[in-house]
């Protein structure tokens, strides 16, 4: 929810209505699951009920941001460029080590030190590995963006944690730019009225609700401006 993340998001995607879809952190150690092994994949598949639109409104975003050193030894996601990608049936999301053994010969560790941020489209064959460096950690957070009107694209449902405590614990030192990609609906959205406006004061009671009130009082001087 950094500003500097979402600032990163606008910018790739090329749109400001942003959602954060995904959110999530993970932790892989030394002598790890066999299963920390992957193979080649794209995420789509399991990010969409349809097939990735590249042009600005439609891409979605996933980072990877680096909570410690990520080296090839502590596990770094191995990538493949998309330039050597583009003839792969869209519908085939995992690739056999044997049929694309060029493609396994080809990935590069996108490693990088604590603070990297590994960006990437969901169409970008990758691969999660196995720890090899002994009584090692790496831990990440996964981020995930998309255009707000993309209902066809999503990981898990926010409103499902609306009535955990944590939940209350954000929100009363959330900016509206950060509850705004969370989905709450943006200062001057249709959804405010008075009683709105008063219902989420007393669910939220140490949220400044400034910014929704200031734009709800500015359209009711409009829609009641006997000028206009």
């Amino acid at each position: 929810m950094h500003d500097r993340i979402i600032d990163l998001a606008e910018q790739l995607l090329g749109i400001r209505d942003l959602r954060l879809y995904q959110a999530m952190v993970s932790a892989k150690y030394g002598e790890g699951a066999f299963s920390d092994e992957q193979l080649l994949h794209v995420d789509f598949g399991n990010h969409t009920l349809v097939v990735p639109r590249h042009e600005p409104g439609y891409q979605q975003l996933e980072m990877f941001v680096y909570l410690s050193d990520v080296t090839t030894e502590t596990a770094a996601t191995r990538v493949v460029s998309r330039r050597l990608t583009p003839d792969i049936p869209v519908e085939r999301t995992y690739l056999s080590q044997t049929e694309y053994a060029d493609l396994y010969a080809a990935e590069v560790p996108a490693v990088g030190p604590a603070g990297s941020i590994l960006a990437y489209r969901p169409d970008v064959y990758h691969r999660g590995v196995r720890m090899t460096a002994p009584r090692s950690a790496r831990f990440m957070v996964h981020v995930s963006y998309k255009p707000a009107a993309s209902d066809w694209l999503g990981s898990h449902g926010l409103p499902s944690a609306g009535e955990d405590m944590s939940w209350y614990r954000f929100v009363q030192h959330a900016s509206e730019r950060q509850l705004t990609v969370l989905g709450f609906p943006a200062p001057g959205h249709p959804y405010w009225t008075a009683e709105t406006l008063a219902g989420v004061a007393a669910r939220y009671p140490m949220l400044d609700l400034a910014p929704w009130r200031n734009a709800a009082a500015a359209t009711w001087m409009r829609t009641h401006d006997g000028g206009g």
